[in-house]
């Protein structure tokens, strides 16, 4: 499936063995996903912020909107509400700046 969101030098979780990346207004090709998901950062998605001039910039993280496809992983949130994420996230471009 296709995504757009807007993607940032947001990190969590970097000394373990799944460092994740902070995913926000994620869109389907017809409507919104989620607002936000925290996403296993991959090797597309590291690229995408070493090579990134706006991510290079010293003053603030920058930011850029990118289009992916991605598989959608259904998991149960504090017991008894399902949510949806996003996993096998491929195909990564970078859309313009944010």
């Amino acid at each position: 499936m296709k995504f757009t969101a807007k993607i940032s030098r947001n990190l969590r979780d970097t000394n373990t063995g799944a460092p994740k990346v902070l995913l926000r207004g994620i869109m389907t090709e017809e409507d919104e996903f989620r607002d936000h998901a925290w996403v296993e950062l991959n090797r597309e998605l590291d690229k995408v912020l070493k090579h990134n001039k706006e991510f290079k910039r010293k003053q603030g993280n920058g930011s850029a909107i990118i289009e992916f496809e991605a598989d959608v992983k259904n998991y149960e949130y504090r017991g008894s509400v399902y949510k949806q994420t996003l996993n096998n996230i491929k195909t990564v471009r970078i859309l313009g700046k944010a």
